[in-house]
């Protein structure tokens, strides 16, 4: 018996689930033109989606494989270092200056790059 390689397998699985919930989706929109009951309908749209899920569950068992990169990805907030001088500015100002600087800005008497400076811009 030839040995079979992991990766090609779970990937096969993965697209077996695809192409079955794309045959699903075709026999929803059958289902559908046919009139059939919103049920059955229903039904229908949760085996698709539940394909998709394993489908979803088998790429994520390979993706370190294929990509690791992306597999090693890690969202979280950005630390107060990243945060650019424009936020940090808002941060130190008034609510009333906040508002005269979106009121200057709405006007067109203030840039928006002016916020970025330290200094308040003219017609404050």
């Amino acid at each position: 018996m030839p040995q079979r390689d992991p990766l090609d397998m779970v990937l096969g699985i993965a697209t077996k689930f695809l192409d079955q919930a794309a045959e699903l989706d075709g026999k929803v929109e059958a289902a559908i033109q046919a009139g059939a009951a919103p049920a059955d309908i229903r039904l229908l749209l949760d085996l698709a989606n539940s394909d998709r899920m394993r489908a979803l569950a088998a790429a994520q068992a390979v993706l370190p494989f294929c990509h690791p990169r992306l597999g090693a990805i890690e969202v979280t907030p950005a630390p107060p270092v990243s945060k650019s001088s424009f936020e940090q500015r808002l941060e130190t100002m008034s609510e009333s200056e906040i508002t005269a600087y979106l009121k200057g800005v709405a006007n067109g008497t203030l840039a928006i790059a002016a916020i970025e400076s330290e200094e308040p811009a003219d017609g404050d």
